[in-house]
């Protein structure tokens, strides 16, 4: 009997001393301060015992990053002010986990010696008082569904501002989910000196929470106004009708297009414009019919030959053209043809066109591009009103980046807000789109140049019945015909 009774003992013993170095949580108070500007201000003070087991450098702390308010998900915002160990500034660093806010206190190479330890954190949270129908409330978790450890005793007090009348109060014990109000068992609430003391009356279990609300009068916090709430709406509304007027004013005043000319069939090339010119002007960009034509009228002039070459392969004959130098270019060429012609024949006198890739003929072709580009691109871009364009994208540029901003800083997730704002988007680029093609005004030189073009285009689809009832016609030799030959293939 007497050794039964010695192992008894000694097993008690050893459990003891075993629990007695478990890692725990000692104490977790939470004081929780409620200030007038709907922020909370919450000091965290943690009694732990470490062994080393988990909690080697210090104790780490989950800030979740999104929470439930006024029935919508809403975004936390941490504003860490103290840490501290045994009354002493602790170093720490954050960290994301789960899209909320991580603590680390300690140091990375400082391990702890066994032993209890009081930690302090002190943090304030912004727009936290949810608004009801008949009362405005702080609900807040003061013990987190995250510990890992057992918690003896467990507190929050709740510091109101003065003069604000309680209407209801309740607390949630347990693991996450739970919503009805915790049996009188397990909490004790007293309001002393103004100050509503929470404790429980039992230790929480790993990853058991602690959960308090105190349900006040209306009207002592104002609620979000609807700038906060529907600030990045507001922000492109807004910006949207400052946008329109702009747009509609200035292409009342710069973009509407004076009178087209008619166009009237004529013989002559407009201007004396070569036929890769007309292509350019008539298209307002560059076209491989200009290349054509240019190769088309330097053989017409005698500057190169046009040679069809076939070769007998394994596969039958093979055709393809070749362009042969006959003379050098000089000045009474169109500034495009004598580039052309400088280009082409750098290392050889016939070039073959075979579809095959050649530098030197990709060379060539960029460089009549940028011949006619630099002839005539101010012309076709007077009147584009470019300058105009840069007012209405800065603007949309500043009301896409302050709706962000409201977006993001603002707890309140009223989706309307996302919605407009990935909505403005593509609205806004189609708008500036719309705008820059829209205030182009074409000078009225360029408008008559075309017309003219057109009419020049007119004559070469005409039949030739149809030339003869012209007004005071040409008179039509082969010269006249392979002169505008170029002409009609531009």
């Amino acid at each position: 009997m007497l050794r039964i009774l010695i192992s008894l003992l000694i097993f008690s013993f050893w459990q003891l001393n075993s629990y007695a170095q478990t890692e725990r949580i000692l104490n977790y108070h939470v004081d929780l301060e409620v200030i007038d500007d709907r922020s909370i201000l919450v000091t965290e003070n943690i009694k732990v015992y470490v062994g080393g087991d988990i909690i080697k450098r210090g104790i780490t702390r989950y800030l979740p990053g999104k929470r439930s308010l006024n029935e919508k998900t809403v975004d936390m915002k941490y504003e860490i002010l103290e840490v501290k160990k045994d009354g002493v500034k602790e170093p720490y660093h954050t960290g994301s986990r789960n899209g909320g806010l991580m603590l680390y206190l300690g140091e990375e190479d400082v391990l702890l010696p066994h032993g209890v330890y009081s930690y302090l954190i002190k943090y304030r949270v912004p727009h936290q008082i949810g608004f009801y129908e008949d009362y405005d409330e702080i609900y807040w978790n003061a013990i987190g569904h995250d510990v890992e450890f057992n918690v003896e005793l467990a507190s929050c007090n709740v510091q109101l501002p003065d003069g604000v009348v309680m209407l209801q109060n309740a607390a949630y014990v347990g693991r996450f989910g739970t919503t009805s109000d915790a049996t009188k068992e397990d909490y004790t609430m007293e309001l002393a000196d103004g100050i509503f003391q929470y404790k429980t009356t039992r230790p929480l279990e790993p990853r058991e929470g602690f959960t308090i609300a105190v349900g006040f009068e209306k009207g002592v916090f104002p609620p979000p106004s609807i700038f906060q709430r529907f600030g990045s709406l507001m922000t492109i509304i807004g910006g949207m009708l400052l946008l329109i007027p702009y747009y509609f004013r200035t292409w009342k005043k710069h973009g509407v297009d004076p009178p087209t000319p008619a166009s009237y069939p004529i013989w002559d090339a407009p201007d004396g414009l070569s036929a890769a010119s007309i292509n350019y002007i008539q298209k307002g960009s560059y076209q491989n019919a200009s290349f054509t034509g240019s190769v088309i009228d330097l053989a017409i002039k005698g500057y190169l030959k046009i040679e069809e070459v076939q070769k007998k392969s394994f596969f039958g004959k093979n055709k393809y053209f070749e362009l042969v130098l006959l003379r050098e270019p000089d000045d009474s060429l169109p500034a495009e043809e004598e580039q052309l012609m400088r280009n082409l024949f750098v290392s050889s006198d016939r070039v073959p066109i075979d579809g095959k890739y050649d530098s030197g003929i990709q060379s060539t072709y960029e460089n009549h591009s940028a011949s006619l580009s630099h002839q005539h691109r101010s012309f076709l871009t007077e009147g584009n009103n470019t300058r105009l364009i840069w007012k209405p994208i800065l603007i949309t540029l500043a009301i896409g980046a302050l709706a962000t901003i409201f977006l993001v800083r603002s707890p309140y997730m009223e989706g309307i807000n996302l919605v407009t704002l990935i909505a403005f988007a593509p609205v806004a680029i189609l708008g500036i789109i719309l705008y820059a093609w829209l205030i182009k005004r074409p000078s009225e030189a360029k408008l008559d140049l075309r017309a003219r073009i057109k009419g020049f285009k007119m004559y070469l689809q005409m039949a030739e019945k149809d030339r003869l009832n012209l007004l005071n016609p040409p008179e039509m030799t082969p010269e006249h015909f392979v002169a505008a030959l170029p002409y009609a293939f531009a």
